[in-house]
């Protein structure tokens, strides 16, 4: 349901940097070549660096529990 709604979102963000792209050269804003090449670029490295992050959070979140069962094993055998 999450995912879902994650592409959801990324599809209605990306949609106007494709209308950009589709644009003919004297209609609308103009823009350089290539800035939905950019764009792309820049939503792939964000992307990664929020996976980056998720990672990181899930190990430590993993290291926590593990040390947390170790002390209860611990005292458990005293």
């Amino acid at each position: 349901m999450i995912r879902a709604l994650g592409s959801c979102v990324l599809a209605h963000l990306a949609a106007p940097f494709a209308l950009f792209a589709q644009a003919e050269a004297g209609q609308g804003v103009p823009l350089r070549p290539y800035v939905h090449v950019w764009a792309a670029y820049g939503i792939a490295w964000l992307l990664v660096l929020l996976w980056a992050w998720r990672i990181s959070r899930m190990a430590k979140r993993s290291a926590a529990t593990a040390s947390g069962s170790r002390r209860k094993l611990g005292d458990s055998a005293r």
